[in-house]
Formats: C-alpha cells, sequence, structure tokens
C-alpha cells in the first residue's frame, strides 16, 4: 500500500518498514517480527 508514495531510496526503506509494522502487528509478534527483519535485511540486499 505504501509503494505509490515512498519519496526515495534513502527514505523508502524506512518508510515501507513502518508501513510494514502497521499491517502486520495483526498477524502476532513472531511473525511482525519475522517480515521486519526480512524486509530489513532485503532493503540492505538492494542497496
Amino acid at each position: 500500500m505504501t509503494d505509490h508514495w515512498m519519496p526515495g531510496p534513502q527514505k523508502s526503506g524506512v518508510i515501507w518498514l513502518t508501513g510494514l509494522i502497521i499491517p502486520t502487528h495483526q498477524l502476532g509478534v513472531d511473525e511482525c517480527v519475522e517480515r521486519i527483519l526480512f524486509s530489513f535485511l532485503s532493503t540492505i540486499n538492494k542497496q
């Protein structure tokens, strides 16, 4: 959902993670943390 309003490559990772925390928070702590870590690693690998 946050893909279309990402400003730039530097802030996109932070905004993407922030936007990801909100919907995944409903799934439970374990899955939420797992997705955040995966997204964080994916963001680092892209740079």
